[in-house]
């Protein structure tokens, strides 16, 4: 029974998420070389003649996609700078094991496919406890904030790049979302079927894509 619902969730990846696999021309080049650096990524703790301000984590909302497939993280926490009312950074951790579906409904299924999500082949939460971001400059363009930065999935450190497009200062709370924003699993050590790595696919081909927009509160 249990080798039935893991082929049922197979088949789900499939149809919701090869999709995706149109709009990959947006990743990184796959050959970009891996910085795996699990000692050296620390927190963003301070910015100069910045205020900082704590994320709320019970506000704060981390969702994600692969066409019609999504789910949730959740925050550990984290932080963002405000210069002259004008966000200058920002550093959040959130928990892998966290990582969950929200759209299948039949629960023992969606289990399953939870678990899928935390093995070796994935995002192996029980090695890796935390995904975390930090920003490297914040640049303001026509009303909207360009982000480069640097994600740490699985100890592998990528730069990236994506907008924030909406930021709001009020009364010593803070308010900010980003557009959705495309990530390579295969850049963090995921290529277990992945159409860009077939020699490592077992049963079925899976997209290397998936979405992922960002809501933060902080006070």
């Amino acid at each position: 029974m249990q080798k039935f619902f893991s082929l049922m969730v197979v088949l789900v990846l499939v149809s919701s998420c090869q999709e995706g696999e149109k709009k990959e021309a947006v990743q990184s080049d796959k050959t970009q070389p891996n910085v795996i650096n699990p000692d050296t990524f620390r927190p963003l703790t301070s910015v100069p003649n910045a205020q900082s301000f704590l994320i709320d984590t019970t506000r704060s909302k981390i969702a994600w996609h692969c066409e019609n497939h999504k789910g949730l993280v959740d925050l550990k926490g984290g932080q963002l700078f405000v210069r002259k009312d004008e966000p200058v950074g920002v550093y959040a951790a959130a928990i892998t094991k966290s990582a969950r579906d929200t759209s299948i409904t039949y629960k023992l299924m969606q289990g399953t496919f939870n678990n899928v999500l935390q093995t070796a082949d994935f995002f192996d939460g029980a090695h890796y406890p935390f995904l975390k971001f930090k920003t490297a400059k914040i640049e303001k363009s026509n009303g909207q904030y360009l982000v480069s930065g640097a994600l740490s999935i699985r100890h592998i450190v990528q730069p990236i790049q994506f907008k924030m497009v909406s930021f709001r200062k009020k009364e010593g709370q803070i308010s900010l979302e980003t557009e959705e924003i495309p990530i390579n699993r295969t850049l963090f050590g995921m290529e277990l079927n992945s159409r860009s790595f077939p020699e490592k696919a077992k049963d079925f081909i899976f997209s290397d894509t998936f979405f992922v927009k960002v809501v933060l509160f902080a006070h």
